[in-house]
């Protein structure tokens, strides 16, 4: 099961309690994203078809509480994706009004395209409506915590979209959110309007502003989880540095020796002069504090003695 999935059937899960005035708001939502127009001798209706099989009987319990009206459940093989395909038809006036899918204006009947704001007079209507929305057309991606250390390595990365039919709808859909202190952009894809966010916090409040506990508690772990990886990686790094810090300066300390020696000969230092230099030599990949702690000096002390060596190496001609 996707991310996807399991959070469309964790909402699922938490909407038995609802009014139902929300449960309008529920349905015009879940109508709006899945929705089709159908006209036959019957008159205007509008069929709903999901794969998702707990979505298409939820919406039939709640036509039937509230309207009486008992539509049956069909199901078709999808021949591209091989899952099933699952409909209900709703042929009643009242249904189609009352979720504002179609209007009369001006004595004509018309498609709304939007969103209307009459349903959506309460906070509670108005998740409601999100709620629906996103069990209809909502799509949540985020990285595997496998690949946490690198949110590119699987080329997913934290992601929600709303995926809609009409530019008047995606706008209106954008300022709902953005009242909810969601903000979210648009963007056209082939002949979709899309609704997204690509920023984990936003992510993160959307899913909670829906009741998806479990998916906010996952990103939560992976947030988590990835500051703990990148500051050890920046205290890895910076231990590394350190270290190539280190061997190059001993390279150079080396070097400085090994022209004395060429030259004229460390035997011919003082000796507290003579051991640093054969400290030094003999220990290649310690650091200075090492060093010093091994002699007995501070490390300024061994710093002190290293400029000395330096001095000499300087005044010694090519």
């Amino acid at each position: 099961m996707s991310l996807t999935q399991e959070v469309k059937k964790e909402i699922l899960s938490g909407l038995e309690e609802m009014q139902p005035c929300c449960k309008v708001a529920f349905l015009s939502a879940v109508f709006k994203a899945l929705g089709s127009i159908l006209i036959s001798s019957s008159g205007i209706g509008l069929m709903l078809s999901s794969e998702n099989r707990a979505l298409i009987l939820f919406v039939k319990k709640i036509v039937s509480e509230l309207y009486g009206y008992t539509g049956s459940i069909e199901t078709e093989k999808n021949p591209l994706k091989k899952r099933n395909i699952y409909s209900i038809k709703i042929f009643d006036d009242t249904i189609i009004r009352e979720t504002r899918i179609i209007i009369i204006e001006e004595g004509l009947t018309k498609i709304y395209q939007g969103v209307d704001k009459y349903l959506l007079t309460d906070d509670c209507c108005r998740k409601s409506f999100i709620k629906g929305l996103f069990l209809g057309c909502g799509i949540v991606t985020m990285p595997k915590l496998k690949h946490i250390e690198e949110d590119t390595k699987s080329n997913v990365s934290y992601h929600l979209e709303f995926d809609l039919s009409n530019e008047r709808f995606a706008l209106d859909v954008t300022e709902l959110l953005s009242k909810e202190g969601l903000s979210y952009k648009n963007s056209l894809r082939n002949n979709r309007y899309i609704v997204y966010v690509k920023d984990s916090a936003t992510v993160s409040d959307t899913l909670a502003f829906v009741n998806a506990d479990k998916a906010v508690l996952y990103l939560q772990n992976l947030l988590i989880e990835k500051s703990l990886r990148n500051n050890a990686n920046r205290q890895s790094n910076c231990i590394t540095a350190n270290i190539d810090k280190s061997l190059n300066a001993s390279e150079k300390q080396i070097q400085i020796i090994e022209k004395i020696r060429n030259k004229i000969g460390l035997d011919k230092l003082p000796e507290e002069l003579y051991t640093t230099a054969k400290l030094r030599l003999d220990n290649p990949s310690l650091s200075m504090a090492e060093l010093a702690n091994i002699s007995g000096l501070s490390k300024s002390g061994f710093n002190h003695r290293m400029r000395k060596l330096t001095e000499i190496a300087c005044k010694i001609k090519e």
